[in-house]
């Protein structure tokens, strides 16, 4: 089977570009760029040779014309496509994260952090000890980001206090202080509307992840390991509840030669 995914309108330097992927399990078809869904699935399809053609319904009016049945995306599918728009969103340093299935694995836990929305328990004032094992290790204070309209997301902080330094810095207006605290954070963004759109048709979170490093107030590249910590933390966090406030979360892939990375989130009670 070739299940075919329409990435696009892309933003570039030269104009919008539509790319159409076409996924078979353990297998990525050379994605075409087309200016029509018919021409792209068209060309998808003669890169199958003779296998079943489906697609996902925003392709289905096109796809009807060249044999291509309408069905939800499976697994396989999923997790490529949403590697693929997590690693474009990310810009120039979204090959540095990792392999595919590390970054699904940070898009799926973000997806269950956004589903979850710990912001409303938690402010972004408060700290909450964190610790790492195996595949990736440290102690961090982390910090639930989404009270009252900030952005949406999850820090974690080298420096005991910083939580609520950089909430106090970003509450009196002074984002660029609040940034010379070294982070490694995923924060959730609106755009591009063509990340977003698939995001949300592929997980249900009408947003996407962006996994941020700051070091002296300057973007760092974002490693694999760090990635997989990332995503712990968020499975963790999602877990966070008033009367279930030390979570362990984990988070790992197959080939990942460090192993599973394991956060354990101890969380203050909860701001009435």
């Amino acid at each position: 089977m070739l299940y075919a995914v329409k990435i696009g309108p892309i933003p570039t330097g030269e104009g919008k570009a539509t790319f159409y992927c076409g996924f078979e399990q353990g297998k990525l078809h050379t994605p075409v760029l087309a200016d029509s869904d018919q021409d792209g699935l068209r060309r998808l399809a003669a890169q199958a040779k003779g296998a079943e053609l489906v697609c996902d319904a925003r392709l289905a009016k096109a796809g009807k014309k060249l044999g291509f049945e309408v069905a939800d995306a499976p697994e396989f599918v999923r997790a490529g496509t949403v590697a693929m728009i997590t690693s474009l969103a990310a810009g120039p340093c979204g090959h540095s994260l990792g392999k595919p299935l590390v970054l699904y694995s940070l898009a799926v836990a973000a997806s269950r952090f956004h589903i979850s929305a710990p912001w409303t328990r938690w402010h972004d004032d408060e700290a909450i000890p964190t610790s790492f094992s195996g595949g990736y290790k440290g102690r961090f204070e982390a910090a639930i980001l989404g009270h009252v309209g900030q952005d949406r997301g999850l820090a974690l902080y080298s420096k005991k206090g910083a939580a609520a330094k950089v909430a106090k810095l970003v509450a009196a207006g002074k984002p660029t202080q609040a940034r010379r605290f070294d982070s490694l954070a995923v924060v959730f963004d609106d755009e591009p509307a063509f990340a977003v759109d698939l995001f949300d048709r592929m997980l249900g979170v009408p947003a996407v992840p962006i996994a941020i490093k700051l070091k002296g107030g300057k973007p760092q590249v974002v490693n694999e390991a760090e990635v997989l910590g990332l995503a712990a933390a968020l499975n963790a966090a999602a877990a966070l509840h008033p009367r279930a406030r030390e979570i362990v979360g984990d988070a790992g892939v197959a080939g990942y030669s460090k192993g599973v990375v394991k956060a354990h989130l101890i969380a203050p009670k909860p701001t009435e």
